[in-house]
């Protein structure tokens, strides 16, 4: 099994153990289907980076090697330069970590839950958790069993917090939560990362992530599709659609290929609607002069996140 600790120096760099998170051709088998296939990535320290992906891509998987609840079967992850295997206690207590069905005893009250943490840190924790509790407006005698589910989220979100944490690992966070619930989640996640703190954060939840992320990766059956900073994706990638009369198939080809990469193509009538990367420059210029008064509408728009995940799964669908 490959050991990230064991690369010799040239192979582990300086800009490697400077990264809060390092994974390396991570893989991982489950009854014979891979979960996760030689998957590399890296987190910058004071970065939000977001993992996307359907059910069943890959996500929760790479959360839970990181965390050193599952060994890779090839491959190496650290986080703070340490093994995720070797070291996971130490990566434990420098970091936070929300999963998406909240880790609560549910016949404690939300004091008691607090105190129960508060043993196995040596900061102030009581004192943060208490404080983010009445920040929350939670009643700290209250039954956790007896809390909404949004209120149990954000007792999960004080448990994680309270530690003071450098690295927040959230798996879903705000999966069927109500709109309060959410919207206060969402601000504590931009507090932290105001404060310098680094966040990974896997979810479905698309426009909530275009508004906190700095990184994207997007997954799909265990592989990275693509992973590049979220402002360079969407200043890379254009939706185009034109509407041609009388188009031949032909026609319709050579609009695509004015992209470098073509994501999305779909047709409806005579409008031909193209999802894709790197459009040339002089593109509309080149489209009038071909098609002139045939060229009934155009209209170029930079796509949102989530019609950007939909293309690129489409695309390695196909």
């Amino acid at each position: 099994m490959n050991d990230f600790n064991a690369l010799s120096p040239s192979e582990k760099t300086t800009s490697d153990v400077e990264k809060v998170v390092v994974a390396r051709n991570v893989s991982k088998v489950y009854k014979k289907k891979p979960a996760l296939d030689a998957v590399s990535f890296s987190i910058e320290r004071g970065s939000v980076f977001a993992l996307l992906g359907e059910n069943g891509a890959g996500k929760t998987t790479a959360i839970k090697i990181l965390l050193g609840d599952v060994a890779p079967d090839y491959g190496a992850a650290t986080v703070f330069g340490l093994d995720s295997r070797r070291d996971a206690l130490t990566i434990r207590r420098r970091i936070g970590y929300v999963p998406e069905v909240p880790a609560l005893y549910e016949r404690m009250t939300v004091a008691e839950m607090g105190r129960f943490a508060a043993a196995f840190y040596e900061n102030d924790y009581w004192s943060e958790y208490s404080r983010l509790i009445a920040e929350y407006e939670i009643d700290l005698n209250a039954k956790i069993k007896e809390l909404s589910k949004g209120l149990k989220a954000l007792v999960s979100f004080s448990v994680a917090l309270a530690s003071e944490p450098e690295f927040l690992i959230l798996d879903e966070p705000t999966s069927g939560l109500d709109v309060l619930a959410r919207r206060r989640i969402l601000e504590t996640l931009a507090d932290f990362a105001a404060s310098g703190g680094t966040e990974l954060i896997a979810s479905h939840q698309m426009a909530e992530i275009e508004r906190v992320a700095d990184r994207i990766a997007m997954l799909k059956n265990g592989s990275v599709l693509l992973d590049e900073p979220l402002n360079e994706l969407k200043e890379r990638t254009r939706a185009v659609a034109a509407v041609v009369r009388d188009a031949s198939d032909a026609e319709r080809r050579r609009l695509a290929a004015n992209f470098a990469t073509v994501l999305k193509t779909d047709v409806w009538g005579e409008q031909t609607r193209i999802v894709g990367r790197d459009l040339e420059p002089d593109f509309e210029t080149k489209l009038r002069a071909e098609f002139g008064d045939r060229l009934l509408s155009l209209e170029i728009s930079a796509p949102n996140l989530e019609e950007i995940f939909i293309a690129t799964m489409t695309r390695s669908a196909q």
